[in-house]
């Protein structure tokens, strides 16, 4: 006569709990109770499809986003990284598959999804940039106070970083690298350098009084055991830090001189001149004004980061307009577009930049209604489209204001469509202000501090 097993003492698997109840078995001992965990394994199932779901849609809203900043960027491009990127994450995943097949896979997936990454400290070498126009209005924050002022106003851009996959061909194949390094470039192409330079010239001419000073950059030596690229403090024991004493300084030239760079050492040359074949003296505010482009992105990491590469300050001329009109609180832009290129100096001169055909392209494809640009470069827009645009170039930030505020040789200027025949278009320089208006602005709004 057979005994039956009390059912108190069988203790069943995992296999067959998950199968009758759905839950997650936690580690007992023998004999100890069979406890129910808080989480049923259908909802862990559950969560790890909905993460690759919310990643998927938050890279395919990434890829329309970044298509509709940049309209130059291929629809296969963007089609081939979401592709290479949800392969690599479903083969990653795929525990079940066998190795011989899942390993080589995933491989090929995450090297094509690593080939297509863009390399973003460096600048793609292109014979034809692409142009992009990016918003300024609400974006440049200056003293912690966001400038938002009346309009909608854009800074152009022209390049792009190159990819991975096309550094790894021009070091195999080509002579050339497809990228310049942006990290050691130039302290006066740095955003944390230039934008704060900028936007005190904007300020001064809205009447805000902004104390100065210099910093000489110096780079490409013409004499063994200097520095190939330097900021210069001091010049034959001089301070640097104001024009005058820069004046002073190379003045004091003789057939034996020491330069000391802002790292605190000191070398020795020789001759009545600077031996750099490149020096440049760049304004800035004495008083350590806090400007930055970029919201909130520029002070996260990455983008602090960011404003340490010498990417560029083809943007000066729109942040010191931005600057003025926000604090001046005079409404330049009287509901139009307003796109614009070039550098910006202290005294308010507007500087040559590169790409201009490119930002050009990038400030009609944006419909703006006027495109601010360097008097020097008015021929290379000859022969250009520029639509609906008004072209107007600038040759001071006064240039720029005069023709935003009603100039009659500026407002009546219309460019005409490119000669069929093949000839230039006629541009039409614009006329000088007839008044300073540094520090002359009425009402101006002052900055919260």
């Amino acid at each position: 006569m057979e005994t039956a097993v009390p059912t108190h003492d069988v203790v069943p698997t995992a296999r067959d709990v998950v199968r009758t109840t759905g839950w997650l078995i936690e580690p007992v001992p023998v004999g100890g109770a069979l406890r129910r965990p808080s989480v049923p394994a259908t909802v862990v199932r559950w969560g790890r499809r909905s993460a690759g779901v919310l990643v998927l849609v938050l890279s395919v809203a990434a890829a329309v986003a970044a298509r509709a900043q940049a309209p130059w960027i291929p629809v296969a491009y963007l089609v081939a990284v979401l592709a290479s990127g949800a392969a690599t994450w479903y083969l990653a995943r795929w525990r079940s598959g066998p190795r011989t097949v899942r390993r080589p896979a995933l491989g090929v997936a995450a090297a094509m999804l690593i080939g297509l990454c863009p390399v973003p400290w460096l600048e793609a070498n292109l014979t034809d940039p692409p142009g992009t126009a990016w918003r300024l209005d609400g974006r440049l924050t200056i003293e912690g106070q966001v400038t938002d002022p009346d309009g909608s106003w854009y800074w152009l851009t022209a390049g792009r970083p190159p990819l991975v996959v096309e550094m790894v061909r021009s070091w195999l194949f080509e002579d050339t690298p497809a990228g310049t390094s942006l990290r050691n470039g130039r302290v006066s192409r740095s955003p944390r350098f230039n934008e704060p330079a900028a936007a005190a010239v904007g300020l001064r001419h809205a009447g805000r009084q902004i104390e100065s000073s210099v910093v000489v950059e110096a780079s490409r030596p013409t004499q063994a055991g200097l520095p190939e690229h330097t900021v210069i403090a001091q010049l034959n024991g001089i301070d640097l830090s104001t024009q005058h004493a820069w004046d002073a300084a190379l003045a004091t030239l003789s057939p034996s001189n020491v330069l000391t760079t802002d790292d605190g050492v000191a070398h020795r040359f020789a001759g009545a001149a600077l031996p750099y074949r490149h020096v440049e003296v760049l304004d800035v505010p004495a008083e350590g004004l806090d400007a930055t482009v970029g919201g909130w992105l520029a002070r996260t990491t990455p983008g602090r980061w960011f404003r340490n590469l010498a990417v560029g300050r083809s943007h000066g001329l729109m942040v010191a307009l931005v600057a003025y009109a926000h604090a001046s609180g005079e409404d330049l832009a009287r509901g139009r577009t307003i796109a614009g290129t070039g550098s910006i100096a202290g005294n308010g001169s507007v500087g040559t930049i590169g790409g201009l055909r490119a930002k050009a392209t990038a400030a009609r494809r944006i419909g703006a209604d006027i495109l601010l640009f360097p008097a020097e470069q008015v021929s290379q827009l000859h022969g250009f489209d520029p639509g609906t645009t008004l072209l107007v170039p600038v040759s001071t930030l006064d240039d720029a204001i005069e023709a935003l505020t009603g100039n009659p040789d500026l407002v009546a200027f219309h460019a005409p469509r490119p000669d069929r025949a093949g000839g230039a278009l006629p541009i039409r320089q614009p006329r000088r202000s007839r008044s300073a208006r540094c520090g002359t602005r009425a009402h101006p709004r002052p900055l919260a501090r």
